[in-house]
């Protein structure tokens, strides 16, 4: 690949020297109109506008493209990161915690012993 980019490389650096060098010997004027507008320019002139198009349009790709990746690294990150997010949630909900809660069935009254007040239902302390 890396081959075929040179050699395509060379041949329009090549054509473009000779193109170049064949409109330079020109001096008659073309005339080009558009939309009701006339110029009259010299070949070389036209060259470089073409040339200067085909840069243009060629830094435009390349923007597009790097925008394009960015946008899919951006993607992608956050689709690891929610792939994160949810394997530790799961694995949260899978592991049972017991540390600083009340055992089963036990529900904390809040009452000193010796009291005849029954217990909430709601598993709340009321003091």
């Amino acid at each position: 690949m890396f081959a075929i980019g040179v050699i395509l490389f060379i041949l329009g650096v090549g054509g473009g020297v000779l193109l170049g060098l064949l409109v330079s010997q020109s001096t008659q004027s073309v005339e080009i109109s558009a939309a009701g507008v006339s110029v009259g320019l010299l070949p070389v002139t036209l060259v470089v506008a073409g040339a200067a198009a085909v840069v243009l349009a060629w830094l435009g790709t390349r923007l597009a493209g790097a925008g394009f990746r960015r946008r899919r690294a951006q993607r992608h990150e956050l689709r690891r990161s929610r792939e994160e997010v949810e394997r530790l949630r799961s694995t949260q909900r899978d592991t049972p915690t017991t540390a600083g809660h009340a055992p089963t069935g036990h529900t904390p009254t809040g009452h000193t012993a010796g009291t005849s007040a029954s217990a909430p239902t709601d598993g709340r302390v009321r003091p």
